[in-house]
């Protein structure tokens, strides 16, 4: 996969910093990560749905990069990422 991934996202407190900063560093390229009970569907490798276990489940994705040198964090809704 040309991306970098990050799990639980939402329960684990360091997550989110760790992938921040690994992005803004270069270390990994444009990231996804998800919530717990969310997950992100491929096609090859092209994101192109995020699902989530439960229909009352809150779980989002997220969509982390490095855009004119800042780290951008798009907070991704199940359904269609197309």
């Amino acid at each position: 996969m040309p991306y970098g991934n990050g799990v639980h996202y939402d329960t684990e407190a360091q997550r989110r910093p760790l992938l921040h900063s690994l992005v803004s560093n270069e270390t990994l390229p444009k990231s996804y990560a998800t919530d717990d009970h969310a997950a992100i569907v491929y096609e090859g490798v092209n994101p192109v749905e995020l699902v989530v276990d439960t229909d009352d489940s809150k779980a989002k994705g997220y969509r982390v990069e490095l855009l004119n040198g800042e780290v951008s964090e798009t907070v991704l809704e199940p359904g269609s990422l197309i």
